[in-house]
């Protein structure tokens, strides 16, 4: 939402190590990488043309706390979705990245468990991920709508693409294709 560029600034602040050259911070954003007037708007700030300028923004979107000393640190920023009035199909991007963010190696786990255990049980899932029992559900969700498990009588199991031919096999070497290419 708010673009690379203006998240590149809270990495000046929060990650160690991260170099810039001096006035780094008051050279303009490049071309396109202003975010939206509106979403500024919704946070209450100007929108910004310069690195420096982008500070008060990443602040109102909680990517940065001022610690009150000329510093800030990392802050924990509430989902877009929560804070923004975002037009539906924007919302629905958001919310889906999230989710995929959110769920998608826990989902390849349990994938993993389901192919293993064949079928797996729900309520062993928790345990088996050292997951809170709470996130068992929706991770589930997430891995039904992703194609990745199916679900059924209390039991999970995984999703394997059919075989349309029966076993793939390579009949390059019994055929000569070796010796043809090799001449």
């Amino acid at each position: 939402m708010l673009g690379y560029h203006v998240v590149e600034v809270s990495w000046f602040f929060t990650l160690a190590g991260v170099q810039r050259p001096d006035g780094w911070l008051d050279e303009p954003l490049p071309g396109t990488a202003q975010p939206p007037d509106s979403v500024c708007a919704q946070l209450g700030v100007d929108p910004p043309r310069t690195r420096r300028d982008a500070i008060p923004l990443l602040v109102a979107a909680g990517l940065l706390v001022d610690d009150g000393a000329g510093g800030f640190s990392a802050g924990t920023p509430r989902p877009a979705t929560e804070v923004l009035d975002l037009p539906g199909t924007v919302g629905a991007r958001v919310e889906a990245g999230a989710l995929r963010t959110a769920y998608s190696w826990l989902a390849s786990d349990v994938t993993s468990i389901a192919a293993w255990s064949n079928p797996a049980r729900v309520e062993e899932l928790a345990a088996l991920l050292a997951v809170p029992a709470e996130t068992v559900e929706p991770l589930l969700e997430f891995a039904v709508s992703d194609r990745l498990i199916r679900r059924a009588n209390g039991a999970v199991t995984a999703r394997f693409p059919a075989r349309r031919h029966g076993p793939r096999r390579f009949d390059g070497w019994s055929r000569g294709a070796f010796a043809a290419r090799s001449r």
